[in-house]
């Protein structure tokens, strides 16, 4: 080979600069088309996940209901106990039917509970344990917290805390869950197909100084001069920007059966713009009891819409555009409304 050929070889050999650049772009368009399946295929195993663990609940339910003829209480209170309020969550009860006996056992149910967050002053050792079933993949926030947390939450009807049953837990709002009262199957007339039990709603941040749309409940001037559903979800829909005061530890106790933790209301169809808002602000010192008087709305992190577990077991993603009666005639249990399962 003379040298002329072997110098055509050795230029021949190298990757020019244009060759390179084509290169590059081909490996960018490939990642481009490649990231948002991934991440979509991802999301998609959260989302079944998430489904997944709404399911358990349902058949901790069902358990439980065959156990006790009756689901658990939103709140286990006086009517059981003839001393004062418990505090405890329906979660708590589900505990030993979803596997978790050894630390539905460590529970003494005996002792009261405080409803003020973030103290738990009893059970501490049991509250601060994370429970699977309890926390949704797709929620950044699902581990936020020294306590074990909720992402999924025990429906209380469409309506919101009114101020006259602040100092009743035995008000009647047709929901699935209401404090010291045990529903059994057949006080679902609505049948238990059409009622939601549980549903997704996002944790809060935990934290005082920075604002989270989507799971943190913000404190608005009305200082409950709205009455009725509506016009509190016109009172909470008329401000925006960041508030003044907000509360950051949305969810973070499954233990607990406070509104903050552990219930969730239907006033607005699932993931809203209107951001979960208190009507009522004494400033710092406002007492939990009055944080909860205003509009509390199933929220998640996968598109479209959130997970639904419904009173017979079964489960279902409900979007974000359904229809305002619909949504809220899906939490009520005795009602009466005509629902059509297939509009959904």
């Amino acid at each position: 080979m003379n040298n002329w050929s072997a110098q055509t070889l050795q230029r021949r050999s190298a990757i020019s600069l244009l060759e390179l650049l084509v290169v590059l772009a081909i490996i960018g368009l490939l990642l481009a088309l490649i990231l948002p399946a991934v991440q979509s295929a991802r999301e998609a195993a959260r989302r079944a996940e998430c489904l997944n663990n709404l399911k358990q609940i349902g058949l901790a339910l069902h358990s439980y209901h065959a156990s006790f003829r009756s689901f658990p209480s939103g709140q286990s209170d006086s009517s059981v106990f003839d001393d004062g309020p418990r505090g405890y969550s329906a979660h708590a009860r589900l505990l030993a039917h979803l596997g978790e006996a050894s630390l539905f056992n460590s529970i003494n149910f005996e002792q009261g509970q405080d409803l003020e967050p973030p103290s738990i002053i009893q059970n501490s050792t049991a509250a601060l344990a994370r429970v699977g079933f309890f926390l949704c993949p797709s929620d950044p926030n699902s581990n936020v917290g020294s306590h074990g947390g909720t992402c999924y939450r025990v429906s209380a009807g469409p309506e919101y805390q009114t101020t006259a049953a602040i100092s009743s837990l035995r008000r009647d709002s047709q929901g699935a869950f209401e404090p010291a009262k045990w529903f059994s199957a057949q006080s679902f007339s609505d049948g238990l197909s059409c009622t939601i039990g549980f549903s997704e709603k996002l944790r809060g941040d935990d934290s005082p100084s920075a604002f989270l749309s989507t799971g943190d409940m913000r404190f608005i001037p009305d200082n409950g001069q709205a009455e009725g559903l509506d016009a509190v979800v016109a009172a909470c829909s008329s401000v925006n920007g960041n508030p003044v005061r907000h509360q950051s530890q949305g969810g973070y106790s499954w233990m607990l059966s406070h509104k903050i933790c552990t219930w969730y209301e239907h006033a607005l169809t699932p993931n809203s713009s209107v951001n979960d808002c208190s009507i009522w602000d004494l400033g710092p010192n406002t007492p939990s009891s009055l944080w909860t008087v205003g509009i509390l709305t199933a929220r998640s992190r996968h598109t479209g819409g959130v997970n639904c577990l419904f009173m017979d077991g079964s489960t279902r993603f409900v979007g974000d555009s359904i229809d305002l009666q619909l949504w809220r005639a899906l939490s009520t249990r005795a009602q009466g409304e005509a629902i059509d399962l297939s509009s959904f």
